[in-house]
């Protein structure tokens, strides 16, 4: 049985890009008031589809009779992040 690779889901690195992008213009005062609150807003929309996804992992991993974390024998840890229509559950590996 071997290893079926997926793509790689970026999504979480274009948005660490784009929030960090428009921290630094709210640092330096080059973001305005309206741009403040589309910021604000922006980031509750994200924190409310990560508690979301947070959420449908659990129950997935709760009815599938999984763990959510593991550590593998090569040290790293493995986590359950959520489920991807499509592709299915997504993982995220550390490396420690």
């Amino acid at each position: 049985m071997g290893y079926k690779s997926r793509p790689v889901d970026d999504r979480p690195h274009r948005l660490i890009l784009l929030i960090s992008l428009l921290l630094a213009a709210l640092a330096t005062g080059k973001l305005s008031a309206a741009g403040e609150a589309q910021l604000q807003q922006l980031a509750e929309k994200f924190q409310d589809r990560a508690q979301s996804e947070r959420a449908g992992a659990i129950e997935f991993a709760n009815r599938a009779g999984i763990p959510l974390r593991r550590a593998l024998p090569n040290g790293r840890t493995l986590e359950l992040q959520r489920l991807v229509s499509g592709m299915g559950p997504i993982f995220y590996v550390t490396d420690n």
